[in-house]
């Protein structure tokens, strides 16, 4: 259930995310991806059930890990053009509980429409563009998608040869294989979800210079 009035809707007073592992291959001519998202979650009330929010892309499999230990679940996205994720656990939880979620998902991102425009993921002519506050990071991913929630983030991109797939934080690349080119990239400073993004075009990586000695002070 959403307790924030600015995003109504969005959200849940039962859970925050405190970090997300993310896998995301993005297959840009057909503007699909699918991904697998490590969840870790942590229950703010006792609770059996963990709702996320993920925006019109469906979910193949939940897998829970409560306190260390594999439980039976199970989730449903209610509506034909879903909005949230709903995984039901075994039993009852008391607030403090730890789960870990992996969720397995796939799908065409669009636009989420809200009274401020439309945000979130973009197709773009050439590439992606995210620009997700306030709640657009559920058009790619399974999060807590309000301000109330923040967590540290690893964002694995594959896309195709030729681009750079960019995400927060610092980032590596971790293999070219044919056609597919695949960035890890680490945030460990916790953030909202809307802040989350992914950028994905024929980028080029240049070495910035260090900055030069003696200048005066910028004044504003």
């Amino acid at each position: 259930m959403s307790t924030d009035p600015y995003v109504p809707g969005v959200g849940t007073d039962a859970a925050t995310v405190e970090h997300i592992a993310l896998d995301l291959d993005v297959r840009l001519a057909a503007n699909r991806v699918s991904g697998t998202a490590v969840l870790r979650v942590r229950l703010t009330k006792q609770s059996r059930r963990i709702e996320l929010d993920l925006y019109r892309l469906r979910v193949s499999r939940v897998d829970a890990v409560v306190d260390g230990r594999a439980v039976a679940s199970s989730f449903t996205q209610p509506g034909r053009a879903p909005s949230r994720l709903v995984v039901d656990l075994d039993e009852s939880r008391p607030e403090g509980t730890l789960v870990e979620l992996t969720v397995v998902y796939a799908g065409t991102p669009t636009l989420r429409r809200s009274p401020w425009g439309t945000i979130g993921w973009e197709e773009l002519t050439d590439g992606v563009l995210v620009a997700g506050q306030p709640h657009g990071a559920s058009t790619w991913l399974p999060c807590v998608d309000s301000p109330t929630s923040r967590s540290t983030a690893e964002i694995t991109l594959t896309c195709d040869a030729g681009y750079l797939p960019v995400a927060n934080g610092v980032g590596a690349p971790v293999r070219t294989r044919g056609s597919r080119v695949t960035w890890r990239w680490r945030l460990d400073q916790p953030v909202h979800a809307y802040l989350l993004s992914v950028q994905i075009g024929r980028y080029r990586l240049v070495d910035a210079a260090p900055p030069a000695e003696g200048l005066p002070p910028l004044r504003l």
